[in-house]
């Protein structure tokens, strides 16, 4: 989706009255002192409250703030929830109790660990107990929802889609940011200044904006490769085409901020990923047909490979272990180039990157599998195929390809999709240091906080993380409102 599609959202600030200064950094300072940014205090002579980041955390939170600076390095507001599905989670809503559906936050935190992989925290139950609020909070924003789906693995009907997707719920809580609100677009914070053990401003190009507090809704690190490699399994990875750069870890790394969770990563693993010169990767998603199989670490299928939501995937994966994608040569080949029409040099890497024998016994050798265990693998499929088996899996028996000629094994390439870790919180977002203590003036809202909170989403992630983001902007907005 084009960014200039948003354009009006950043019309939409204006048109409240949230854009003070839309671009650029603080003007210079008359008396040619451009360390500090004098403009940034009110009329009081106190320093503002700074929010960085403008995706959804940062949008609630200085929507409840009603006050301060909002900081954004992109050229409009949003982040990557501006090409997010709008998927979230609730629990003990009216929606539930419409259809039958008898649920609580004591429920839903019983269903935790199989949900996520981990048992319910603290923090997850504080999520879990403001959740009928948050959705009726959503809806007095003039925004409504699809109907009810069920939470992988637990089959509990607790996931709703906003209608509109994200680019809606992004225009909803911009358009709860006052004129009281000054917004900086394309500001890049670079850190955080610091005085006497405290948070005391943030640190841009064009100079320091002092700050009574500072609340970081910079994002996750999807978009950060080396990070991404050096956390989370996987032969490739893919950057994240939208926003997490990883700010909040970089400001961690400098300044003794506590972090917790950061291998758990939402990530879509459908790619065949090819490293170019330029470390980019090649790689394709065929969501209805995928010409291939996966199989785990013994040669058995595990999943349905048309299924390719990030957390319907998380858990699965990484029960698997070391997973190949296992498809036949020609059709693969074919598929890329309906795709993604490769050049010829690119075309012979994908081809030298695959691992490919003439049959079951002889891949199941190379990739040191189970060569019974393949075998039956292979044969369930062509029955699935060829209409005489039901998929045990559920993938529909159209989607698949015959697997004639060679066959050949690859690592699929992997693409952030989120990430669950962050900064370490306590349970009213305050920043910990890596002893454990309170950062003074600092505070930490949606994935740069892990999603909200530590454990919020387990090694598995949960669907609908829209939701705790936004409710961990409002928590923390509404906390320093009130003080």
């Amino acid at each position: 989706m084009p960014l200039d599609r948003y354009l009006p959202l950043v019309a939409c600030c204006l048109a409240v009255g949230c854009g003070q200064q839309l671009a650029g950094g603080p003007p210079d300072d008359e008396d040619g002192d451009v360390g500090k940014d004098d403009t940034a205090e009110d009329a009081g002579g106190v320093d503002p409250i700074v929010i960085i980041g403008g995706g959804v955390a940062g949008l609630a939170a200085a929507g409840a703030l009603g006050e301060g600076v909002l900081v954004e390095a992109d050229t409009v507001l949003g982040g990557r929830a501006l090409w997010s599905g709008g998927l979230m989670h609730f629990v003990g809503i009216p929606d539930q109790e419409a259809i039958g559906v008898v649920d609580s936050p004591a429920l839903a935190a019983a269903d935790w660990e199989a949900l996520t992989g981990w048992p319910a925290a603290d923090g997850t139950l504080r999520y879990l107990e403001d959740s009928a609020a948050t959705h009726e909070r959503l809806l007095e924003l003039g925004l409504s929802y699809g109907l009810l789906a069920n939470e992988p693995r637990t089959d509990v009907q607790r996931l709703l889609t906003v209608t509109g997707e994200g680019p809606a719920l992004v225009e909803a809580l911009a358009a709860k940011v006052t004129a009281a609100v000054e917004v900086r677009l394309e500001t890049l914070v670079e850190g955080l200044v610091w005085r006497d053990g405290a948070v005391v401003g943030v640190r841009t190009a064009d100079g320091e904006i002092p700050a009574r507090a500072v609340v970081i809704a910079s994002g996750g690190y999807a978009g950060e490769l080396a990070r991404l490699a050096e956390l989370a399994e996987g032969e490739f990875w893919e950057a994240s085409k939208h926003g997490g750069a990883g700010h909040a870890l970089a400001w961690a790394e400098a300044d003794d901020l506590g972090v917790k969770n950061l291998p758990n990563i939402g990530w879509l693993h459908r790619h065949i990923g090819v490293p170019m010169g330029d470390g980019k990767l090649i790689g394709f998603t065929y969501d209805i047909a995928a010409p291939w199989i996966w199989v785990d670490e013994n040669g058995l299928r595990f999943l349905d490979e048309t299924d390719i939501e990030s957390v319907t995937l998380t858990g699965p994966l990484r029960a698997a272990g070391d997973v190949w994608a296992i498809g036949p040569r020609d059709a693969v080949l074919a598929a890329l180039d309906e795709v993604v029409r490769p050049t010829a040099e690119q075309a012979i890497a994908v081809d030298s990157t695959m691992r490919c024998r003439a049959d079951a016994s002889a891949l199941a050798e190379l990739l040191v599998l189970d060569p019974e265990a393949l075998s039956q693998t292979l044969g369930e499929v062509a029955g699935v195929e060829s209409g005489s088996l039901d998929d045990p899996l559920g993938r529909p028996a159209e989607s698949f390809v015959p697997f004639t000629g060679d066959l050949c094994a690859w690592r699929p390439g992997d693409t952030a999709s989120k990430t669950y870790g962050g900064l370490m919180v306590d349970e009213d977002g305050r920043v910990l240091n890596t002893a454990g203590g309170v950062v003074p003036g600092l505070w930490a809202v949606g994935e740069a906080a892990g999603m909200g909170a530590p454990g919020l989403a387990g090694r598995y992630g949960f669907d609908g993380t829209l939701s705790a983001v936004v409710w961990s902007g409002w928590r923390v907005g509404d906390r320093l409102a009130s003080e």
